[in-house]
């Protein structure tokens, strides 16, 4: 945990105990100004997940066993859903923020929007002879892909609108991620379909797909929307999700693995850092990435993958990985080309301590 966060647990105390104690319901107030935790900026660390636990995330399978349907995947829609947007944050360290605001417009291959992209690549001629342009494996039964998304001939691509304290950046996703992406992708604009097919008139099944197809959230809230008196909602499946149910979303898929790890057969190897309690959700995924990232790309790539606008922003991440990281604008600020060196060296004299 860390130093912030002890100090905001330590205030939200505070004020219950506070509050207990007006009431009535306590003589003394154990929250005392000398116990509140000291908050250093200059120590500051970002929450970072243990060895071992990220890849966890990453795997397809692991995931798939975490988000499983106990019914058919339309009854059950959002453990696909919450399968997509763990696999995505997991691999590409958009924020919670981002995750929300995403719309399927954002997806794309080979300058088609990511519908029309998979609808060309399943209604490819093939040659005799010749393998499936389809990476995506439809056949497989441990892929639940209930309406056989097929891979598209290009890259998919996903497009990060810029925000207030981030830039847009473009990711192009993996095969594994696509494996769960893609499924619900899918399913969603099947579910589209079928909502949109309740409307008496033509005009409104129209509006509804064009409303909400490409341009509505990428990951939908599955609670609808209260309507106001004498106003009928037709759109209650499809708001954007909170914040609050993306990190439910996330304390299930750190629930699963822990689960996972128990079912595995005696004797088999422990996986580290699995009984983690610390942080679980989108935030301390993406500070672990953005630490991958750093020991292994130069920091101004770091920054453009991460979407921060400055260098100054990985100070924090980087200090806690133990990586010198300095600000572009900082007074005695190295090139572009002398932080790898440096960072090496760092690297290397940290590995000759070890041993």
């Amino acid at each position: 945990m860390s130093s912030l966060t002890r100090v905001r647990y330590f205030r939200v105390l505070k004020g219950v105990y506070s509050t207990a104690k007006t009431k009535g319901w306590i003589e003394d107030v154990p929250t005392l100004e000398e116990l509140q935790p000291e908050y250093n900026a200059q120590d500051a660390q970002g929450a970072v997940l243990p060895p071992g636990l990220l890849a966890r995330l990453q795997n397809t399978r692991q995931l798939r066993q975490t988000f499983a349907p106990s019914t058919d995947s339309i009854r059950q829609w959002w453990l696909l859903r919450d399968r997509a947007a763990v696999a995505l944050v997991a691999e590409t360290g958009i924020t919670c923020a981002e995750l929300i605001n995403l719309k399927l417009a954002d997806l794309g291959a080979g300058g088609l929007n990511i519908l029309k992209a998979m609808q060309d690549a399943g209604q490819g001629t093939l040659l005799p002879g010749t393998a499936p342009a389809c990476d995506l494996n439809v056949d497989d039964p441990a892929i639940d892909n209930p309406c056989a998304a097929r891979m598209p001939l290009a890259p998919v691509v996903l497009t990060v609108p810029a925000s207030r304290t981030l830039q847009s950046r473009s990711i192009t996703l993996s095969t594994r991620l696509c494996e769960s992406l893609l499924p619900w992708v899918a399913l969603r604009e099947r579910m589209l379909t079928l909502k949109a097919a309740t409307f008496t008139t033509l005009y409104e099944r129209s509006a509804f797909l064009k409303l909400h197809s490409l341009q509505g959230p990428l990951f939908p809230s599955r609670q609808g929307k209260r309507p106001a008196p004498g106003q009928e909602v037709k759109n209650e499946h499809f708001l954007p999700m909170e914040s609050a149910s993306v990190y439910l979303v996330f304390k299930r898929a750190f629930a699963g693995l822990h689960a996972g790890q128990a079912r595995q057969p005696r004797g088999a190897a422990n996986v580290p850092g699995i009984h983690y309690g610390g942080a679980q959700g989108p935030s301390v995924i993406r500070n672990t990435l953005i630490q991958q990232w750093l020991r292994e790309m130069d920091e101004e790539q770091v920054k453009l993958r991460a979407g921060f606008k400055t260098l100054e922003a990985l100070r924090v991440i980087a200090r806690a990985a133990g990586i010198a990281c300095i600000a572009a604008d900082a007074p005695d600020a190295e090139t572009t080309d002398e932080r790898p060196a440096r960072r090496r060296a760092a690297e290397s004299k940290e590995a000759t301590s070890e041993h």
